[in-house]
């Protein structure tokens, strides 16, 4: 699970640096997400000064050294408008994405993209933001005693982590049901991380083994506290991996 989930990072720099070109004519043809949207609908129209992307900028975001691992959205115009304080409050249909085809063919996407493909559901586990966001999940992965894979049978762990990034979705896409959280993207194996946790506490507490148990629980509660603190961390994908 670990290589495959390095494999799928690298194979997903990889194919944003192979669409570039593409990205670039859609990047001048249209209204930007996120910062670039904002300021073209300050101007009323496209900005003429949104910039071409070179390869090492590409990769150095996707790497999140640059932007923090947020890629860029570029999307259709069609449903977007402004506040009387003149923010965006809306945005179209996603045209292209800086993290690539893969990335954006297989992230999850609570509505419409995970609606109507339902295989993001459980390949969007295998997509990470950035080097840490791998890193992160790599450790966790790699710090899990190596009793619940060989003991308990690869079977039933490999299950039980691609059966936790479904729930982990369901429960995010079921906590984000209108508005711009529903069309956000999420990605990432935490929510199949949390079902070998989960795996790991039905064991412990199927043993008696009170101590253990309660170091699982405050792991649990140490990596919600995470995500109340950072942004961009969906706690109900945790949650709802680890049940």
């Amino acid at each position: 699970l670990v290589t495959l989930n390095i494999a799928a990072f690298v194979y997903q720099i990889v194919t944003a640096v192979y669409y570039l070109p593409g990205f670039n004519r859609v990047l001048a043809a249209s209204v930007a997400g996120d910062a670039y949207s904002a300021a073209a609908l300050m101007n009323n129209g496209i900005s003429s000064s949104i910039p071409q992307w070179a390869p090492v900028e590409i990769i150095l975001r996707a790497l999140g050294l640059v932007g923090g691992g947020a890629g860029v959205v570029i999307a259709s115009g069609s449903r977007m408008g402004r506040g009387s304080a003149g923010r965006v409050i809306g945005r179209g249909p996603i045209a292209a994405h800086s993290m690539g085809p893969f990335f954006l063919d297989y992230a999850h996407q609570p509505y419409p993209l995970s609606h109507f493909q339902k295989h993001r559901y459980l390949s969007s586990g295998f997509l990470h933001g950035s080097l840490l966001h791998l890193g992160m999940n790599v450790r966790a992965m790699l710090s899990l005693p190596s009793w619940i894979e060989n003991g308990i049978g690869k079977g039933v762990y490999v299950s039980a982590y691609l059966g936790a990034i479904v729930t982990g979705n369901i429960a995010h896409t079921l906590s984000n049901v209108s508005g711009r959280a529903a069309s956000s993207l999420c990605i990432g194996a935490s929510g199949g991380i949390c079902g070998l946790y989960g795996l790991m506490l039905a064991s412990l507490m199927k043993m008696g083994n009170s101590d253990a148990t309660f170091y699982v629980l405050k792991q649990m509660v140490w990596l919600l506290a995470f995500g109340f603190l950072v942004p961009n961390v969906s706690n109900a994908g945790h949650v709802g991996g680890f049940v």
